[in-house]
């Protein structure tokens, strides 16, 4: 077999857990996300940047709006099960 380099993706420093303030940092971006997005008019175009370029897709409002909240809503609950699980 062939030996896993350190960009293999089972390597074990892929599983390592996000730093200590990821969570933190993801959630104050996607409340202020959530809350811009909450406050546009109806009639406001939303763009939404593809990863890793300068390409923009004009996106439905209210499906990037409703992604943003899911999101959101998930990086505090890992913030929460991790507050529990390192307190306990």
């Amino acid at each position: 077999p062939q030996s896993r380099g350190p960009s293999h993706p089972l390597n074990s420093s892929f599983l390592a857990p996000p730093p200590k303030f990821y969570y933190v940092f993801q959630i104050k971006e996607q409340k202020v996300v959530v809350d811009e997005l909450s406050n546009l008019k109806k009639n406001r175009k939303v763009y939404k940047q593809q990863p890793n370029s300068n390409i923009f897709f004009l996106v439905d409002r209210t499906e990037t709006l409703s992604e943003c909240k899911s999101k959101f809503l998930t990086y505090i609950a890992y913030q929460y099960l991790k507050v529990v699980f390192v307190t306990e």
